[in-house]
Protein backbone atom coordinates (compact mmCIF):
# COMPACT_ATOMS: atom_id res chain seq x y z
CA UNK A 1 0.00 0.00 0.00
CA UNK A 2 2.76 2.69 0.74
CA UNK A 3 6.33 2.27 2.92
CA UNK A 4 6.46 3.41 6.52
CA UNK A 5 8.58 6.87 7.02
CA UNK A 6 11.68 6.95 9.32
CA UNK A 7 9.87 9.36 11.92
CA UNK A 8 7.17 6.55 13.52
CA UNK A 9 9.20 3.35 11.86
CA UNK A 10 10.16 2.93 15.89
CA UNK A 11 6.86 2.70 16.77
CA UNK A 12 5.45 -0.09 14.15
CA UNK A 13 8.81 -1.98 15.06
CA UNK A 14 7.25 -2.65 18.76
CA UNK A 15 3.39 -4.02 19.84
CA UNK A 16 0.55 -1.92 19.40
CA UNK A 17 -0.59 -2.40 22.62
CA UNK A 18 2.69 -0.72 23.91
CA UNK A 19 2.23 2.72 22.55
CA UNK A 20 2.16 5.96 23.86
CA UNK A 21 -1.17 8.21 23.12
CA UNK A 22 1.39 10.60 21.37
CA UNK A 23 2.68 7.83 19.06
CA UNK A 24 -0.91 6.70 18.41
CA UNK A 25 -1.63 9.64 17.06
CA UNK A 26 1.68 10.14 15.39
CA UNK A 27 0.25 6.74 13.00
CA UNK A 28 -2.75 7.61 13.16
CA UNK A 29 -1.74 11.24 11.38
CA UNK A 30 0.72 9.16 9.13
CA UNK A 31 -2.47 6.72 7.83
CA UNK A 32 -4.30 10.80 7.16
CA UNK A 33 -1.41 11.76 4.92
CA UNK A 34 -2.04 9.06 3.06
CA UNK A 35 -6.27 8.88 2.77
CA UNK A 36 -6.19 8.74 -1.16
CA UNK A 37 -3.94 5.59 -1.46
CA UNK A 38 -6.40 4.08 1.13
CA UNK A 39 -9.41 5.21 -0.36
CA UNK A 40 -7.97 4.19 -3.63
CA UNK A 41 -7.71 0.56 -1.69
CA UNK A 42 -11.22 0.88 -0.32
CA UNK A 43 -12.79 1.28 -4.36
CA UNK A 44 -10.74 -1.46 -5.51
CA UNK A 45 -11.51 -4.02 -2.77
CA UNK A 46 -14.48 -2.40 -1.20
CA UNK A 47 -17.40 -2.07 -3.57
CA UNK A 48 -16.89 1.89 -3.21
CA UNK A 49 -18.02 3.60 -6.29
CA UNK A 50 -16.91 7.17 -5.46
CA UNK A 51 -14.32 8.52 -3.28
CA UNK A 52 -16.86 10.13 -0.93
CA UNK A 53 -18.09 7.31 -0.26
CA UNK A 54 -14.47 5.51 0.43
CA UNK A 55 -13.45 8.53 2.38
CA UNK A 56 -16.68 7.65 4.73
CA UNK A 57 -16.32 4.02 4.89
CA UNK A 58 -12.34 4.88 6.38
CA UNK A 59 -13.86 7.98 8.72
CA UNK A 60 -16.19 4.99 10.04
CA UNK A 61 -13.29 2.42 10.28
CA UNK A 62 -10.88 4.69 12.60
CA UNK A 63 -13.50 5.51 14.67
CA UNK A 64 -15.22 2.02 15.23
CA UNK A 65 -11.74 0.24 14.61
CA UNK A 66 -8.52 1.74 15.36
CA UNK A 67 -7.79 1.35 18.70
CA UNK A 68 -9.01 -2.56 18.40
CA UNK A 69 -6.20 -2.61 15.69
CA UNK A 70 -3.64 -1.09 17.81
CA UNK A 71 -4.43 -3.31 20.91
CA UNK A 72 -3.99 -6.22 18.95
CA UNK A 73 -1.03 -5.44 16.35
CA UNK A 74 1.94 -7.57 16.84
CA UNK A 75 5.36 -7.32 14.59
CA UNK A 76 6.51 -10.57 15.25
CA UNK A 77 3.14 -11.69 12.84
CA UNK A 78 3.79 -9.13 10.00
CA UNK A 79 4.34 -5.49 9.48
CA UNK A 80 1.68 -2.60 10.84
CA UNK A 81 0.73 -2.11 7.36
CA UNK A 82 -0.18 -5.30 6.32
CA UNK A 83 -2.15 -6.33 9.56
CA UNK A 84 -3.73 -2.20 8.64
CA UNK A 85 -4.69 -3.66 5.09
CA UNK A 86 -5.97 -6.66 6.20
CA UNK A 87 -8.31 -5.52 8.66
CA UNK A 88 -9.34 -2.62 6.79
CA UNK A 89 -10.50 -5.60 4.00
CA UNK A 90 -12.57 -7.62 6.07
CA UNK A 91 -14.07 -4.23 7.56
CA UNK A 92 -15.01 -3.77 4.01
CA UNK A 93 -16.03 -6.65 3.01
CA UNK A 94 -18.27 -6.74 6.13
CA UNK A 95 -19.83 -4.01 5.24
CA UNK A 96 -20.80 -4.41 1.84
CA UNK A 97 -21.74 -7.85 2.55
CA UNK A 98 -24.48 -6.12 4.96
CA UNK A 99 -25.88 -3.39 2.49
CA UNK A 100 -26.15 -6.56 -0.06
CA UNK A 101 -28.21 -8.62 2.99
CA UNK A 102 -30.20 -5.37 3.96
CA UNK A 103 -30.89 -3.73 1.06
CA UNK A 104 -34.31 -4.94 0.00
CA UNK A 105 -37.07 -3.36 -1.14
CA UNK A 106 -39.73 -3.78 -3.95
CA UNK A 107 -39.23 -2.68 -7.95
CA UNK A 108 -42.03 -0.41 -7.34
CA UNK A 109 -40.42 1.32 -4.16
CA UNK A 110 -36.62 2.00 -5.92
CA UNK A 111 -38.42 3.56 -8.86
CA UNK A 112 -40.44 5.65 -6.72
CA UNK A 113 -37.04 6.78 -5.25
CA UNK A 114 -34.97 7.20 -8.70
CA UNK A 115 -32.04 6.17 -7.39
CA UNK A 116 -29.77 6.50 -10.49
CA UNK A 117 -27.18 4.03 -11.43
CA UNK A 118 -28.99 1.42 -9.53
CA UNK A 119 -31.09 -1.76 -11.00
CA UNK A 120 -33.18 -4.75 -9.28
CA UNK A 121 -31.48 -8.29 -8.99
CA UNK A 122 -33.81 -11.01 -8.29
CA UNK A 123 -37.01 -10.65 -6.15
CA UNK A 124 -36.53 -6.64 -6.02
CA UNK A 125 -33.33 -6.12 -4.18
CA UNK A 126 -31.20 -3.07 -5.46
CA UNK A 127 -27.38 -2.80 -5.82
CA UNK A 128 -25.10 -0.36 -7.45
CA UNK A 129 -23.26 -2.10 -10.85
CA UNK A 130 -20.01 -1.57 -8.99
CA UNK A 131 -20.63 -2.56 -5.63
CA UNK A 132 -22.67 -5.78 -7.31
CA UNK A 133 -19.31 -6.84 -9.15
CA UNK A 134 -17.45 -6.55 -6.00
CA UNK A 135 -19.62 -8.21 -3.96
CA UNK A 136 -20.03 -11.09 -6.20
CA UNK A 137 -16.39 -11.78 -5.83
CA UNK A 138 -15.85 -11.30 -2.49
CA UNK A 139 -19.02 -14.13 -2.79
CA UNK A 140 -17.31 -16.74 -4.66
CA UNK A 141 -14.02 -16.36 -2.72
CA UNK A 142 -16.20 -17.08 0.05
CA UNK A 143 -17.61 -20.01 -1.73
CA UNK A 144 -14.56 -21.69 -2.35
CA UNK A 145 -13.12 -21.45 1.06
CA UNK A 146 -16.09 -22.83 2.49
CA UNK A 147 -16.48 -25.67 -0.30
CA UNK A 148 -12.91 -26.88 1.73
CA UNK A 149 -15.39 -27.37 4.73
CA UNK A 150 -17.02 -30.13 2.97
CA UNK A 151 -15.44 -33.32 4.54
CA UNK A 152 -16.83 -35.99 2.26
CA UNK A 153 -14.33 -35.79 -1.30
CA UNK A 154 -16.99 -36.48 -3.39
CA UNK A 155 -19.67 -34.07 -2.25
CA UNK A 156 -16.89 -31.46 -1.87
CA UNK A 157 -15.90 -31.93 -5.76
CA UNK A 158 -19.46 -32.06 -7.03
CA UNK A 159 -20.11 -28.51 -5.70
CA UNK A 160 -17.01 -27.23 -6.77
CA UNK A 161 -17.66 -28.26 -9.99
CA UNK A 162 -20.74 -26.61 -9.88
CA UNK A 163 -18.48 -23.08 -8.46
CA UNK A 164 -16.08 -23.44 -11.84
CA UNK A 165 -19.20 -23.46 -13.61
CA UNK A 166 -21.17 -20.65 -12.26
CA UNK A 167 -23.57 -22.88 -10.49
CA UNK A 168 -24.69 -22.95 -14.34
CA UNK A 169 -23.98 -26.69 -15.58
CA UNK A 170 -26.58 -29.43 -15.56
CA UNK A 171 -26.52 -32.54 -13.53
CA UNK A 172 -25.95 -34.90 -16.12
CA UNK A 173 -22.61 -32.72 -16.97
CA UNK A 174 -21.21 -33.15 -13.24
CA UNK A 175 -22.21 -36.69 -13.23
CA UNK A 176 -19.85 -37.41 -16.53
CA UNK A 177 -17.21 -35.31 -15.23
CA UNK A 178 -17.04 -37.49 -12.04
CA UNK A 179 -18.11 -40.91 -13.66
CA UNK A 180 -20.77 -41.17 -11.67
CA UNK A 181 -24.44 -41.59 -12.10
CA UNK A 182 -26.37 -38.85 -11.85
CA UNK A 183 -29.01 -40.04 -9.09
CA UNK A 184 -25.93 -39.67 -7.15
CA UNK A 185 -24.86 -36.28 -8.00
CA UNK A 186 -27.93 -34.78 -6.51
CA UNK A 187 -27.82 -36.34 -2.75
CA UNK A 188 -24.15 -35.19 -2.88
CA UNK A 189 -24.63 -31.93 -3.66
CA UNK A 190 -27.54 -31.65 -1.22
CA UNK A 191 -25.26 -32.05 1.53
CA UNK A 192 -22.44 -29.77 0.23
CA UNK A 193 -24.85 -27.17 0.08
CA UNK A 194 -26.16 -27.56 3.68
CA UNK A 195 -22.76 -27.08 4.69
CA UNK A 196 -21.81 -24.55 2.47
CA UNK A 197 -24.92 -22.57 3.66
CA UNK A 198 -24.19 -22.79 7.51
CA UNK A 199 -20.37 -21.60 6.61
CA UNK A 200 -21.75 -18.55 4.74
CA UNK A 201 -23.91 -17.59 7.04
CA UNK A 202 -21.26 -17.36 9.31
CA UNK A 203 -19.37 -15.05 6.93
CA UNK A 204 -22.62 -12.83 7.25
CA UNK A 205 -24.04 -13.83 4.15
CA UNK A 206 -27.35 -14.29 5.38
CA UNK A 207 -29.99 -16.66 3.80
CA UNK A 208 -28.82 -18.95 0.40
CA UNK A 209 -31.86 -16.76 -1.42
CA UNK A 210 -30.13 -13.56 -0.94
CA UNK A 211 -26.82 -13.90 -1.66
CA UNK A 212 -27.70 -16.26 -4.91
CA UNK A 213 -29.04 -12.94 -6.64
CA UNK A 214 -25.61 -12.15 -7.18
CA UNK A 215 -24.60 -14.77 -9.04
CA UNK A 216 -27.42 -14.52 -11.67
Amino acid sequence: MFRIPPEIKDIVERPGGSWSQKEKNKVLSFLYKNKKRICDFAMQHGGCSQLADAEDMLEEYFLIRWEFLIRHFDPSKGSFIGFFREDFKRFLRKKLKRRVMDEHVSEEALEERKIPGWRVIGAGSPIASPQKGAARKILMEDLWECSYRIKNPKQRRAFQILLEHDFKIPMKEIATAMRAKESSIRPWLYRARRIVRDCLIEKGWGKEGQWRTLLK
